[in-house]
């Protein structure tokens, strides 16, 4: 029968107590496990008082005989040889474990060629798609129709805003056969313009200087909140006359806000106006930026998320870092969400499903935390001798 010293007694006084009233298998998996924690905590806080490399030794020698007189006599010895038998350190615990495994087969490494060939190639796939996607955002003038004798009106979207549902369009004449060989027009040229505010009309003046004719055209349909996949579209009537003389002409689209994307298609029913239609939409860049940024910020939330859970429920060690990490979490999800391109409103689509969950996980990974820290304070070691 094995004899024990007082200090063997406290240290297995303290493992049975901790065993009996803290000790969970669902949340710290199996007893040696719970103990082996156990033990790095003491042997963590015997380094931190400054003790000498034998005094730490000494303790940690009779901790680990403590914790094998009571795995043994509740039954564990046999589960558990090996795993606390050593007194140098916790770290013998997994070290013993990974040497009790069967060798597994030998494993095929991927060559490294083969390796960067990937990287390269998802890489330049990568650049490649974006240069795309690029290109097809900064687009040339969009054309309704090719008549050459007809004259040219060009539209430049300027401001849109898509929460009071308006968009600013500049209109100006170019080409055609009402123009001279000086650029100026040989006679006036009447518009009349409908945009969802009642007709408007603006005379361009013959032999003078053409200057834009702004007016403000009404969003028929779209909702801001269904970002980043809203889409919009605009009705916009127009005529043209030259004194009593109804003017054919040809509407260009020719710019527009950066990050959207805009189509300009012609419902005409009357051969003398033209019913213009835009269609409006975030371009794909907007929408890819919008997704690197809601991916990003969720797999960071969702990593403080899994580590909160293995600390809290499985036991795992808790460092005081990772408190800091989640409170820093809580204020970075709200500004990557009020950084999202096209700044949304509050309630869109992206914070139903995702940043409102993303808030939630974070802020309930952090108050584990913080209970788990407060739970685990000294109290869960035994009294060491002074």
């Amino acid at each position: 029968m094995q004899h024990f010293t007082h200090r063997d007694n406290r240290y297995a006084s303290f493992f049975l107590q901790m065993l009996d009233t803290r000790y969970h298998p669902e949340r710290h998996g199996r007893a040696s496990d719970f103990i082996a924690d156990l033990l790095g905590k003491l042997e963590a806080r015997l380094l931190s008082e400054g003790r000498s490399p034998e005094e730490v030794a000494g303790e940690m020698e009779l901790a680990h005989a403590g914790a094998s007189s009571v795995l043994q006599r509740q039954g564990r010895s046999e589960e558990h040889a090996g795993a606390i038998a050593e007194p140098a350190s916790a770290t013998a615990v997994p070290m013993a474990e990974a040497s009790a495994r069967p060798p597994s087969g030998p494993r095929r490494m991927v060559p490294i060629w083969l390796r960067t060939a990937i990287l390269v190639l998802l890489a330049v796939t990568y650049t490649a798609s974006n240069a795309v996607l690029l290109l097809e955002e900064n687009g040339g003038p969009i054309p309704l129709s090719s008549a050459v004798d007809a004259t040219m009106l060009t539209l430049d979207v300027g401001v849109v805003d898509f929460a009071h549902e308006k968009l600013t369009v500049h209109l100006t004449p170019k080409g055609g056969d009402l123009f001279g060989r000086d650029g100026h027009l040989n006679d006036d040229l009447k518009l009349v313009v409908e945009g969802g505010d009642g007709p408007m009309t603006h005379l361009f003046h013959a032999n003078a200087p053409i200057t834009p004719f702004t007016f403000t055209v009404e969003i028929d349909s779209g909702d801001i909140l269904s970002y980043p996949f809203d889409q919009y579209a605009a009705a916009l009537d127009i005529a043209a006359f030259s004194g009593e003389r109804h003017v054919r002409f040809t509407a260009v689209l020719e710019t527009f806000p950066h990050g959207l994307k805009m189509t300009l298609s012609d419902d005409a029913s009357n051969p003398d106006d033209v019913g213009l239609q835009l269609l409006i939409s975030r371009s794909p860049m907007q929408i890819l930026v919008a997704f690197l940024l809601v991916g990003s910020v969720a797999m960071v939330a969702l990593s403080a998320s899994a580590v909160a859970w293995f600390v809290t429920m499985r036991g795992h060690k808790l460092e005081f870092s990772m408190l800091i990490w989640t409170a820093a979490l809580l204020f970075v999800v709200p500004s990557v969400r009020n950084s999202l391109p096209g700044q949304p409103p509050q309630g869109a689509f992206v914070d139903t499903l995702v940043f409102f969950w993303l808030q939630a996980l974070v802020a309930m990974a952090n108050i584990g935390l913080v209970i788990r820290w407060i739970g685990s304070s000294e109290k869960d070691l035994p009294p060491l001798t002074q």
